[in-house]
């Protein structure tokens, strides 16, 4: 499972605005298209609908919408084109309670509590 084993001028469902930098050559090239929806929910519902075969989504999300459906998308075998941490931004009147946060989201992330959330 590799980014060439996807047929040249196949489409790929992506976010409109998202960058994405170790995919731009080939989308400049033309060997693969962008079709572009306004968020990752939508590009699940094009996915759904056969409008492509592919679509660039986090785990996160993806886990999330097959979370969502009654009989889960059956998919192949993911190609993970890039890996990226999830981040938190906070607003600059936050900053104090920024250690506070801190502490709180690794205590959850230690207790698996965001796998437990998609599962529910």
């Amino acid at each position: 499972n590799v980014l060439s084993d996807i047929p040249k001028g196949e489409t790929l469902g992506t976010v409109r605005g998202y960058l994405y930098p170790s995919l731009e050559a080939t989308f400049s090239s033309g060997r693969l298209r962008r079709d572009d929806a306004p968020n990752s929910e939508r590009n699940f519902q094009k996915l759904k609908r056969g409008r492509f075969r592919h679509m660039l989504v986090d785990d996160l999300h993806l886990d999330y919408f097959q979370h969502l459906e009654a009989a889960p998308m059956p998919l192949q075998a993911p190609l993970n084109i890039d890996e990226t941490p999830i981040q938190c931004a906070f607003s600059p009147g936050q900053r104090e309670n920024w250690p506070t946060w801190r502490a709180a989201a690794n205590r959850l992330l230690k207790r698996g509590e965001p796998q437990r959330w998609l599962e529910i």
